[in-house]
């Protein structure tokens, strides 16, 4: 201690704190934290490498507040980055613990917000298991050279900030809840809440595995509807090569690949399907009756793939889970909204104010009358619901239609509504409402000029 080797900065115009260090046989650093934007839309000077795993922040997480991880590796002499990367999604995240194995792959814990943090296939979880907005625990593993993710998974446990690797690659955290983790029968303890330890392999889930379902939209949610297109995750589960469906006759196929999914015994029309991961629309027929506002039930759904054994699972369900889609297909963002004149909206192209514009959706439920499952519908239908949509601190705005999006499956909702002419210039956020406690996500927006 008679010596400073090395001693320096990591980023300019960010708060940065660096909460878990590790050095390799080589006399390497690896240091891991969290880094705070103070300024909205200003990049953060945080220093990244090229080729590493995150190098830019996509353009609705640059926000002031937020907060994101990072890893970083420097060289012996503390001269040099062999590699930096962010470790970024759409909601705040923050790394907590790290350790390197014999191999030089880095291994961290923490927690995110988000719906869409980077998991691979076959992980352990691959949906966030809260199902919304919320901290849930993550674990990931880096290739040597920082290029790439070998494993990562959301945990569901809560406050992790230990980690450590046997030489026989087995990974063990500490951490102060176990959130939505299990209890392993037979392991030491109690099974009430409190601090906990736990071991995990990072192998794939056995094939034929299903990991977790979540909606198309959203990539949340902890209940599925009636009519709702949801992704479900897994691996092994679907055909060899990715697919995607062709509506023959006025309807989306069944089966595709080989494959077919079961809700309750009634076969999906499935609009892709690939070997993790499955796009399905939940059938009507599995609320029986007429639709209700207040119905709640719950599905068992059997994927049937010749090549592969699938065990079942099972999913709560709700008359109604609404979620908007976006313009990149993530859960947060620009919606993907047609402005007047037919063209996209974003940034560069607002809506102008007293104009009809429009979004989609789906978990909405059926039609009045009400569509075939899987049908392309032909015509305008409203919702058998009724719906509101927010838009944000600006109330609520009149919705001139909400019902059958026509060319697409029975399913997917079509909302036109009006931009005030006294709308001010701006993003403006979106979401719709069926009930006071039955709302789409957070997080999607629109512009008006």
């Amino acid at each position: 201690g008679s010596k400073l080797l090395y001693s320096t900065y990591l980023a300019g115009n960010s708060q940065v704190s660096g909460n878990a260090i590790a050095v390799d046989s080589q006399g390497s650093a690896y240091v891991s934290g969290g880094i705070m934007i103070n300024v909205p839309d200003l990049p953060s000077s945080f220093p990244v490498t090229p080729g590493a795993f995150q190098t830019a922040m996509q353009e609705s997480a640059i926000q002031a507040g937020a907060q994101f991880g990072f890893i970083t590796k420097l060289n012996a002499a503390g001269s040099a980055l062999v590699y930096s990367t962010l470790i970024y999604a759409s909601g705040s995240t923050g790394i907590g613990g790290l350790t390197v194995d014999a191999a030089g792959s880095v291994v961290v814990v923490g927690s995110t917000y988000a719906l869409d943090f980077p998991t691979t296939p076959g992980a352990l979880r691959q949906c966030n298991p809260i199902g919304a907005w919320g901290s849930t625990g993550i674990l990931l593993k880096l290739a040597p050279d920082g290029s790439r993710l070998l494993y990562s998974t959301y945990l569901g446990a809560d406050g992790i900030t230990g980690v450590a690797v046997s030489g026989a690659g087995e990974i063990f955290l500490a951490g102060k809840g176990l959130g939505y983790l299990p209890v392993v029968p037979g392991s030491f303890g109690w099974t009430a809440s409190g601090d906990f330890v736990a071991s995990l392999s990072i192998a794939p889930l056995p094939a034929g595995s299903v990991s977790c379902m979540r909606s198309a939209a959203s990539w949340g949610g902890r209940v599925i509807a009636p009519g709702e297109i949801v992704d479900i995750l897994g691996n092994g589960i679907g055909p060899a090569q990715a697919l995607s469906a062709s509506a023959t006759s006025g309807n989306i196929p069944t089966l595709l690949g080989g494959v077919q999914v079961l809700f309750n015994g009634i076969p999906a029309p499935l609009l892709s399907a690939g070997p993790n991961q499955l796009r399905a629309v939940v059938p009507f027929e599995t609320e029986a009756g007429p639709a209700t506002l207040n119905w709640s039930g719950a599905a068992t759904i059997q994927i049937l793939n010749g090549s592969t054994t699938v065990q079942p699972v099972t999913a709560p369900m709700a008359a109604a889970a609404p979620a908007v889609f976006t313009v990149d297909g993530r859960p947060d963002g620009v919606a993907l909204m047609i402005n007047e004149d037919g063209t996209l909206n974003s940034e560069q192209n607002p809506a102008r104010q007293d104009s009809i514009v429009t979004i989609y959706a789906t978990g909405l439920n059926n039609t009045q009358p009400p569509a075939a499952t899987g049908a392309i519908a032909a015509a305008a239908a409203p919702l058998a619901f009724e719906v509101a949509l927010n838009a944000g601190s600006a109330g609520v705005w009149e919705i001139t239609y909400a019902g059958a999006a026509p060319g697409f499956v029975a399913g997917l909702t079509q909302i036109n509504f009006r931009v005030p002419a006294s709308s001010y210039h701006g993003p403006y956020d979106v979401s719709l409402t069926v009930s006071p406690s039955v709302r789409s996500q957070a997080g999607v927006y629109f512009y008006i000029q």
